[in-house]
């Protein structure tokens, strides 16, 4: 079960080649063949968008107003920053090409055209119903066993991750601005961001700040988390600059102080990095067991 859309050019036809150069041209994407897989490495984020060839025409892929050759596939039972990402390739293909496009979901905008909030608010519902499902062909996964955040805090993570490209380029490459993950320690899942050896850092609010140090036996990394309040005093010491929440670090030569403070950090492996799709958002829970 899968949110599927549907596309297909104004006047003339679609070549695969033609497909194939669209997503080539952006970010993200890996073309293979007929296929175009999207995955954001620092959301977390994936879909794919699909070519139906020409040959072997069938009833999925011709209509009355004319014939689609792309598709495309957004996952349920995943937090909707899946549907609202995947909204922004919906309409950037839209607005840089001549398709047209088909939403075939019970609820949704059918030929109406593009509209993110109608076609969200379908995805989401359909998302929860797939939950539904979901929990009733797996008796194992209970309520004790879902990993389930808060809407604001999945949205401010996936916000934050998106605009990592852009914060770069602003802040310049000598300034990490890192990943935000949930970690999840087998009951609580927190946000947390790995700091490189005390760097210079975009350091913003999270609950855990994962110190990664090479050991000075092997030299190989480890691991050493802490929650963010042991940092607050290096922080206020040290940065150069503020941006809402998120303070800027910023150095050439790490300060003796954070230096200490890394080098007496333990290493520790309670905390693991939870997958975006493995993290459900409360509404969509609630909602979908409320029946």
């Amino acid at each position: 079960m899968v949110y599927e859309l549907f596309f297909r050019a104004t006047d003339g036809e679609i070549s695969l080649e033609m497909f194939q150069n669209y997503f080539k041209g952006y970010p993200h994407y890996e073309v293979q063949g007929p296929d175009a897989f999207y995955k954001n490495q620092n959301t977390g984020i994936y879909f794919s968008f699909h070519y139906m060839h020409m040959n072997g025409e069938n009833n999925e892929n011709v209509r009355p107003e004319g014939t689609y050759r792309i598709s495309m596939e957004v996952s349920y039972c995943v937090p909707s920053i899946f549907i609202k990402e995947a909204l922004i390739e919906v309409e950037a293909l839209i607005e840089s090409t001549k398709v047209v496009m088909y939403d075939p979901q019970p609820g949704g905008v059918g030929l109406k055209g593009y509209d993110h909030d109608k076609m969200l608010s379908c995805w989401q519902e359909h998302n929860e119903y797939a939950l539904q499902d979901m929990a009733k062909s797996n008796v194992d996964w209970d309520e004790e066993e879902r990993v389930v955040v808060p809407d604001k805090w999945i949205e401010r993570v996936w916000a934050w991750n998106y605009d990592i490209p852009l914060n770069k380029k602003a802040m310049g490459e000598d300034i990490d601005v890192p990943i935000i993950f949930a970690l999840f320690d087998g009951e609580d899942t927190k946000s947390g961001i790995v700091w490189n050896n005390g760097g210079a850092i975009a350091m913003p609010k999270v609950e855990i700040i994962i110190i990664a140090k090479p050991d000075p036996k092997t030299g190989s990394l480890v691991y050493c988390p802490v929650a963010h309040e042991e940092i607050a005093h290096l922080i206020a010491a040290h940065h150069t600059d503020k941006h809402g929440e998120t303070h800027i670090l910023a150095y050439e030569d790490v300060p003796d102080d954070i230096k200490e403070f890394v080098s007496s950090a333990q290493a520790d492996d309670t905390w693991r990095r939870l997958p975006m799709d493995q993290v459900l958002e409360e509404d969509a829970v609630e909602n979908a067991f409320a029946v």
